[in-house]
């Protein structure tokens, strides 16, 4: 009978976040008679206790990163206060020179003590492995920490990252990377981090989440919508890089020839100033664009597989690259085009012109054509929502995503004592 490896999973975020849903998911698919995973949270989590639910040993630290939605590296850049900021304008020596400093000393005083903690935590739990389940950046303790305990260790790639001299060096004692789409496999390599060591294992999704939902009505019926009504929606955080703005624009120009056009825009803006003011900016460019009574700004919203039944198109307009875009696949699973941008992690997983369409990012012109050719061709329409769901059965399931990871813990067995 093979001996059960003890799996550590370090979990830094403690808002609901894609890392931690799809943490979740990889522990929930987990062959149990090969691995115990063992998760250990920095700070209380929403998800806690499902993680319990399973079954599965689940330790909360308290710790200082109490602010924010999601990991933040221990050594993260000092504040820069008004009178340096001006010197460092001046002489941007100054500003790299307090940096570095910085970077090293809350190494020294932060990372270093949890790093002895965490080893701790490996030696009394008797850890075979290490599974940290985001950047190197918000990371480093853990990677000391393996590396101290003699134990292998994964790093989970979530997000493009920019590496620091530590980061640098720290990536030399990670045994393998996952990266959740090749774009960010190509900027971490590009980095230094070694090419022979890394995977590409894309996020996963429930497909009966969406599979099965279908609009009866009473989901129109609730949003004032008709059942004549053709609706694209964008779903995303109100913020600038995720492109609302252009979508808006886009979708005036749609709606001069589609005049049952309705839009829903899924997602609520930070309540600081600055996504306050873009939320303010979205509703007067709504007004001046002549689109009132056509769009819908539903805020956050708990029912997203519901909210895709009644859309004909899902449409993403980030200006940035993104990392994966685990909306992407949410819409394909229903059965929806997505006319997504053409950057990132995007055309990985969006096949141009059989399950959705690219489009450059930030070009609102593009995106009105590329929707506007779908909503006045519904066959094609419907064919590629029904391809695009196929696909993400196919490539993007848990079961698929827990197989890659698992015969990632293979190759590492022989190290594993």
């Amino acid at each position: 009978m093979n001996q059960k490896h003890r799996v550590l999973y370090v979990e830094m975020a403690h808002g609901m976040g894609g890392s931690v849903i799809s943490l979740y998911q990889l522990v929930r698919g987990l062959d149990r008679s090969l691995y115990e995973p063992i998760v250990l949270f920095y700070w209380d989590n929403a998800y806690v206790e499902r993680f319990r639910g399973l079954g599965v040993e689940t330790i909360v630290w308290g710790g200082k990163r109490q602010a924010g939605s999601g990991a933040t590296p221990l050594a993260a850049p000092l504040h820069v206060p008004r009178r340096l900021s001006r010197w460092q304008a001046r002489w941007p020596l100054l500003g790299k020179v307090y940096h570095g400093v910085g970077l090293y000393a809350r190494t020294l005083l932060e990372t270093m003590p949890l790093a002895w903690r965490l080893r701790r935590l490996i030696r009394d739990r008797r850890i075979d492995l290490v599974h940290a389940n985001d950047l190197v950046g918000c990371n480093r303790e853990v990677i000391i920490a393996a590396r101290l305990s003699g134990k292998p260790c994964i790093c989970h790639i979530r997000a493009f990252e920019e590496y620091t001299s530590i980061d640098r060096f720290l990536i030399r004692f990670v045994d393998r990377f996952v990266f959740i789409s090749q774009a960010i496999a190509t900027s971490c390599t590009a980095q230094g981090a070694d090419p022979t060591r890394g995977v590409v294992v894309y996020n996963a999704l429930d497909t009966a989440e969406f599979r099965d939902l279908y609009d009866d009505g009473s989901v129109r019926h609730a949003l004032g919508l008709s059942r004549d009504d053709l609706v694209v929606g964008i779903i995303g955080r109100l913020v600038r890089w995720k492109g609302q703005d252009t979508f808006l624009r886009a979708m005036a120009q749609v709606a001069g020839v589609v005049p049952q056009l309705h839009c829903l825009i899924i997602g609520e803006a930070a309540a600081d100033s600055e996504g306050q003011a873009f939320r303010r900016e979205l509703d007067t460019l709504t007004q001046t664009l002549g689109l009132a009574d056509k769009v819908h700004f539903l805020g956050w919203r708990s029912d997203v597989p519901q909210l895709l039944s009644v859309m004909d198109i899902l449409v993403h307009a980030s200006l940035e690259p993104e990392p994966f875009g685990r909306v992407l696949i949410e819409g394909m699973a229903a059965g929806k085009p997505v006319v997504a941008v053409a950057a990132g992690a995007c055309p990985e997983i969006i096949e141009d012109g059989v399950s959705g369409l690219l489009v450059p990012p930030g070009d609102a012109n593009a995106l009105a054509a590329a929707v506007r050719s779908l909503l006045q061709n519904p066959d094609r329409m419907h064919a590629m929502g029904m391809v695009a769901r196929r696909q993400v059965e196919l490539r993007f399931s848990i079961a698929e995503h827990v197989r890659q990871v698992e015969q990632l813990y293979r190759a590492l067995a022989p190290s594993v004592s």
